[in-house]
């Protein structure tokens, strides 16, 4: 064999051993999101659904209050202070950002680590 034949051959069987064996590279991307790509995913998650919630909502209860605020009589809107109407959503709200966190927190596991599979019978 001459010397371009053996360089070939030599170049050939190094580019098979890096793509079968990948060497970990210095600052290489780790799999999956960190806890804060996570928190914040969840924190806008949590936004979405309390604001589709209180939209929903209103409009239900609009739908269904202004017919009956009509048939006795008093047609408008229902009557009270607009802040009972500002309390109840801001609860909501709150409610939804809370109980997201809690559980955003209490399902966090730490990479290679796995919570015990509770739903097995013995």
């Amino acid at each position: 064999m001459n010397d371009t034949q053996n360089s070939a051959k030599s170049t050939t069987a190094k580019t098979r051993r890096s793509r079968d064996s990948p060497k970990k590279k210095r600052g290489a991307m780790k799999e999956g999101a960190s806890r804060s790509q996570v928190t914040r995913a969840m924190a806008i998650e949590a936004i979405l659904v309390s604001a589709t919630g209180i939209v929903l909502g209103t409009l239900v209860a609009v739908a269904t209050l202004l017919p009956f605020d009509s048939a006795l009589g008093s047609p408008g809107l229902p009557a009270g202070p607009p802040s009972f109407y500002l309390t109840i959503t801001a609860s909501a709200a709150v409610l939804t950002l809370l109980v997201t966190r809690l559980s955003t927190q209490l399902l966090d596991t730490k990479p290679g680590h796995t919570h015990p599979d509770t739903t097995s019978i013995s």
